[in-house]
């Protein structure tokens, strides 16, 4: 009793220290976000839930502070020589949870991909102009029982009375957790007509290097509608978290509309939510190192209120894996 005591308040302390460095996203400003400070507060629920299953990756949420100064890692955009545009920094909470497909099992099949909790604090550096964005993210956090992963999901079950996953003791051992994210977003406006219609077209690249996952990444996404934002596309928790709108989204679209879809892929070498612990012994399976994905959405523009919901698919990511992924997403920003 005393270790699970001390197990929880250890993650509340974790907890708290990250609330208390998000908080501080809200304090940090340059002489740019002086003469015009706008914020941006993001929540994001991602779950498979709303489509039956309970599953792989099963669940994530994120709380998310924009804001338009360039942060703790904006001068890392002076040093690679690229400092010409806007820029934004975003403080995220983040938290991930995955399962095997079996989760009445109290022993789980050790062939199927073994429960993981993630949480972690992601501080990323954008640097925008009118077509293209570049993204610089850090993400510090932990996998294990310090996560609060196991009672996360048992709380919403309760809630929700679902039947309690029952393999939780024998999930990924707690281990800290860093990796360096970078990703590059070009937009193509191929209609762009007086009534406010438009068509954009966002190639994506960029790759993530750290003990989490390691890997690279190319995408292609469309978005079709009425007074389209001048956001870079759009994006997910697993993606690079957010995609910043400039300061004059509100004063040029008091409404607008849009469909959103995309195709991409991930080329994985680490992901320690299946290859298990980096230096002890955990449960694991045998990853693929090409997974596949998809996804399409709509979303909604009214005033400083943005909402979009999305359907997310994931090719299979381990060998033996029964079904590939698929999640529900919804976001909800708010501008001020």
């Amino acid at each position: 009793m005393k270790y699970s005591t001390d197990k929880t308040a250890i993650a509340q302390a974790m907890y708290l220290t990250l609330i208390f460095m998000l908080c501080l996203g809200l304090l940090g400003t340059d002489a740019h976000a002086a003469e015009q400070s706008h914020t941006a507060l993001a929540i994001n629920v991602e779950n498979d839930a709303f489509y039956g299953k309970d599953e792989n990756y099963t669940a994530g949420s994120s709380l998310v502070i924009t804001r338009n100064n360039k942060g703790f890692l904006g001068g890392s955009w002076s040093i690679v020589g690229t400092d010409s545009g806007s820029y934004f920094s975003t403080y995220e909470i983040a938290q991930l949870l995955f399962t095997p497909t079996e989760t009445h099992l109290q022993v789980p099949d050790p062939k199927d991909r073994p429960y993981a909790g993630i949480l972690y604090l992601g501080l990323t550096s954008h640097l925008q102009t009118s077509s293209s964005l570049q993204s610089i993210k850090l993400i510090g956090g932990v996998i294990g029982p310090y996560s609060l992963g196991e009672s996360g999901q048992k709380t919403s079950h309760e809630l929700f009375q679902s039947s309690l996953p029952q393999g939780w003791d024998y999930q990924i051992h707690n281990e800290p957790l860093i990796d360096l994210q970078y990703e590059y977003r070009h937009k193509f406006e191929t209609a762009h007509r007086g009534d406010g219609f438009g068509i954009q077209l966002f190639p994506i690249g960029g790759g993530m290097l750290g003990n989490y996952l390691t890997k690279g990444h190319l995408e292609l996404q469309l978005r079709i509608g009425y007074n389209l934002p001048e956001s870079i596309g759009d994006t997910s928790i697993r993606g690079i978290g957010t995609v910043p709108l400039p300061d004059n989204f509100w004063d040029k679209h008091f409404w607008g509309a849009y469909l959103f879809g995309g195709a991409g892929a991930d080329f994985v070498t680490r992901d320690i939510t299946l290859d298990g612990n980096s230096f002890e012994s955990s449960r694991s399976v045998a990853k693929r190192n090409f997974v596949p994905s998809g996804s399409v959405g709509v979303a909604l523009l009214i005033g400083r209120l943005k909402s979009s919901y999305t359907y997310n698919l994931i090719g299979k990511e381990f060998y033996g894996q029964k079904e590939v992924e698929q999640f529900g997403a919804v976001n909800v920003t708010y501008y001020f």
